[in-house]
């Protein structure tokens, strides 16, 4: 997006899961959103590797199933990203 300076994740979590046509027929839980300046598109796919290495690691499941606050989610996401 014109007018972002740096990369910007959302995060949506829903406890009983989405329907989302997911491969394993499971609902998703963790939805993430990237927005990056066009300058930046290395960061976004640097960002959803790391994403991948965490579900990978079960960490995004340790995450959600945790109920983690938003702001406690953000904290420790930002520790992962920083």
């Amino acid at each position: 997006l014109k007018g972002l300076s740096s990369l910007l994740i959302a995060v949506g979590i829903s406890r009983t899961g989405i329907e989302f046509a997911a491969v394993d027929g499971k609902p998703v839980h963790l939805l993430f959103v990237f927005a990056t300046p066009p300058s930046q598109r290395s960061e976004y796919l640097q960002a959803l590797a790391q994403i991948c290495r965490m579900g990978r690691q079960g960490l995004l499941n340790k995450l959600w199933k945790k109920q983690l606050t938003p702001n406690a989610m953000e904290l420790l996401l930002d520790q992962v990203f920083n």
